[in-house]
């Protein structure tokens, strides 16, 4: 009792000062607002970007190795999808471009609903580009959400995104893309429609800019569930 109290008082002595003052920064570290942001343009309502980007690997992983998170996903996009979905239009024209547009040998729509619906189940998001050439045909691809590092909106309403960063600032290979505007929708002046990123997300809180993972929840479950099996065997 007589050594701890004196090593108490010689340690207070020697390092008091620096002791109180770091405790002190983590503090106000703790306290301040801009530190319990998620990242640019998000809000405390969202994950950490870390902690998003950990369960966006882990769901990826889940749905790759175990059965019952593939399952789990493909009765999800077999619900949602179905037998299919198309688009029509009782103007001839519109029908058209429109079956044109969806049969694309680069847009494949047809497929391509199942695997983003795949992707929606176990992201919770889903960020299109969608891009047009010359001839006025459009094309879409889609970035992983765990690819988008920011989102910035107006300042008044986190639900009017308008850019979309996709790489870290520290990293120097940063690329990003402006939201898709209904008022700026038209050619610029070389005739061309400029490329624009769209966002979806389920599983969104009320006041949250991502979403969240179906999978999310069962991670935890389906692990353990796996490594009981493991033990059974």
């Amino acid at each position: 009792m007589m050594k701890t109290s004196l090593f108490s008082r010689v340690t207070d002595r020697l390092f008091g000062a620096e002791i109180a003052r770091r405790v002190l920064l983590a503090v106000r570290a703790l306290d301040d607002s801009h530190d319990r942001q998620v990242g640019h343009g998000e809000s405390d309502r969202d994950r950490r970007a870390y902690k998003r980007e950990e369960i966006l690997m882990l769901a990826l992983e889940a749905w790759r190795e175990n059965p019952l998170a593939r399952r789990i996903v493909g009765l999800t996009s077999d619900y949602v999808v179905g037998g299919g979905i198309g688009l029509e239009s009782d103007h001839p024209g519109t029908n058209k471009f429109l079956r044109g547009w969806w049969e694309n040998r680069l847009n494949r729509m047809a497929v391509r609903c199942f695997d983003w619906c795949d992707e929606l189940t176990r992201s919770g998001e889903l960020f299109p580009v969608l891009s047009t050439d010359a001839a006025g045909m459009s094309y879409l691809r889609a970035i992983p959400a765990s690819d988008i590092t920011e989102i910035e909106h107006v300042e008044n309403d986190i639900e009017q995104e308008t850019r979309y960063w996709q790489g870290l600032e520290i990293s120097g290979d940063r690329k990003s893309w402006n939201g898709y505007d209904v008022t700026l929708d038209a050619p610029n002046e070389a005739g061309f429609f400029p490329t624009v990123m769209l966002h979806y997300a389920i599983n969104r809180p009320v006041g949250s800019v991502r979403g969240e993972s179906d999978l999310a929840p069962l991670l935890k479950w389906l692990t353990r569930y796996s490594a009981w099996l493991e033990d059974r065997v």
